[in-house]
This record gives structure tokens, C-alpha cells and sequence, in this order.
């Protein structure tokens, strides 16, 4: 069963408070600005999906085939969340039309647990490390190819051939998506062998589209990163060392403002505890 932004809160904020309760500094390290303003605003109280909404919203999104469809629908039923979701966003347009299935009211009605981020009794200190875009792009491609290279193609396929749904949810990720339309054109297609060089030209197109989406979805989290629900440092990590990033942030979490539960005791070195939640 997926984690949902709400169970995800919970868990952190108990691991938030387990290492504040030792005297040190939980460091939440992340790439989801939606999950994260979760964290910080608190959960809208929104109804979770159950296993039964999941189950009719993806049979719905099926029927209606492609993304401008499924988009067109939410956009009747919830305009103001519609334009918060950005294209091929499956996750965000899925649980926005399980709310509406279940509670019959849009997701954009109901509201974050906090006003404003200084009303969270935990005290957050946004840093966001970022690098020119040609240098962030060249590295992100480079990646790409070694995500493929470690076989995304094969986990993908052995997934499918496990039980996931080519045209579920699921299996619109990041990767897989990409993947499975690869799979579909040069493998399975209309179920006749495909030449040597039929195959190359729709692996080249499967890299650079997947190069391509993993582009765009850095530009998006920056994008979102820059209207986030509180202020934030932003660190050029190209001109910066490792360590004058740290020290920077060292300096940042050891400010007078921070509240006791975060002070470290002055007789004792300040330590920091860094966990990372898979998003």
C-alpha cells in the first residue's frame, strides 16, 4: 500500500522527536516539496484513500484514457487544485479525485493543519542546495544513464511480469513510465520481432525522453522550492565546499531563535543527525 503525505508526517515527526529528545538536530533530506510542506504546515485533513477509492478512481482514469482527459475531469470538479498540478503529476491528479470520490468535496477546501510555518511547534529551517541549470542538466543526464545502465529497463519489466499494472498509477513514475512505453514500442508492440535497428532507435528515444522528464522534474522542484510555505537559505552548491555548506547551515540551526527542544547544552559538542526518507 503506497505512503500517504499523512502517515509519511507521522512517522517523521515521531523520528523528529526521538533525536531532538538526545540533544541533537534532525536534518529531513528530501526532493518532494509537496510531502515536505506537509511536514511543515501540518496534513490538510483531508480523508486518507482507501484501498476500495484507489481501486474506482484508477478503473475512472482508465476509462478516460490519456492525461488531458483525466485533467480535463479534475479541472471541472476542482479548478483550484488543478492548477497546482503540473503535467503528468498522476499521484497528485489520483489523490485529489479519491477525496472527491469519498468525501464528495475537492481537495482545495480543505486546509493545512497551520496558518503559516511559525505556528508548527517544531521549528524549521528551510536550506535548499542548488547548481546552475547546464551543470545540474549535464549531471542529471549523466545519472540517467546509470539508472539505465543498473537496469531500469529490466526492473521494470520484471515488475510488470510480477503484477503491476502497465497502465495503473503506479506505473507512471518517474522511470517507469518511460520504461514500459520503451518496452511496449521495441519489445511487445503488435507482437512481432522487431529489427536490430528498430530496437536502437526506440532505446535512443526511451533515453531521451527519459532524460528529458527527469530534466523537467528538477525544474518543477525548484520551481515549487521558490513558493515554498516558508523562507528559505538557498546555497549554489557549484561555488560552495562541502564543508562551508555545513558550516553555513551549522550556523543557521544554531541561532538564538531556535527553542529549547532544539538548543544543544552549551558543554557539549553540536551534533547533527541526518535521516533521509525515500520519497
Amino acid at each position: 500500500w503506497p505512503m500517504s503525505s499523512g502517515t509519511w508526517v507521522d512517522i517523521v515527526t515521531d523520528a523528529i522527536e526521538d533525536i531532538c529528545s538526545r540533544g541533537r538536530i534532525p536534518i529531513v533530506v528530501g526532493g518532494s516539496p509537496f510531502y515536505l510542506s506537509t511536514l511543515v504546515m501540518g496534513p490538510n485533513g483531508a480523508p486518507k484513500s482507501t484501498l476500495e477509492a484507489v481501486e474506482e478512481v484508477g478503473r475512472q482514469m482508465k476509462e478516460r484514457g490519456s492525461w488531458e482527459a483525466n485533467y480535463a475531469y479534475l479541472q471541472q470538479i476542482d479548478p483550484r487544485h488543478a492548477d497546482t498540478v503540473t503535467r503528468n503529476s498522476w499521484y497528485k491528479l489520483e489523490r485529489a479525485l479519491c477525496v472527491y470520490l469519498i468525501s464528495g468535496r475537492p481537495l482545495s477546501s480543505y486546509n493545512y493543519k497551520y496558518s503559516s510555518a511559525a505556528e508548527n511547534p517544531i521549528d524549521f529551517r528551510g536550506t535548499v542546495l542548488y547548481r546552475p541549470r547546464k551543470e545540474l542538466a549535464v549531471d542529471i543526464c549523466d545519472r540517467c544513464e546509470q539508472i539505465v545502465y543498473a537496469g531500469l529497463v529490466e526492473e521494470t519489466y520484471w515488475a510488470v511480469m510480477n503484477g503491476l499494472d502497465p497502465d495503473g498509477i503506479h506505473a507512471k513514475t518517474l522511470g517507469y513510465r518511460q520504461a514500459i512505453s520503451y518496452l511496449r514500442e521495441a519489445w511487445f508492440g503488435d507482437r512481432t520481432p522487431k529489427t536490430r535497428d528498430a530496437q536502437v532507435k526506440c532505446f535512443r528515444l526511451f533515453l531521451l525522453n527519459y532524460k528529458r522528464a527527469c530534466r523537467s522534474t528538477a525544474s518543477k522542484q525548484i520551481n515549487m522550492m521558490s513558493h515554498f510555505k516558508m523562507p528559505l537559505e538557498w546555497y549554489d552548491a557549484s561555488q560552495m565546499s562541502q564543508d562551508a555548506i555545513c558550516t553555513a547551515i551549522l550556523e543557521r540551526y544554531n541561532a538564538p531563535v531556535c527553542p529549547p527542544v532544539l538548543n544543544h547544552r552549551a558543554d557539549v559538542e553540536l551534533t547533527i543527525e541526518a535521516f533521509a526518507i525515500d520519497l
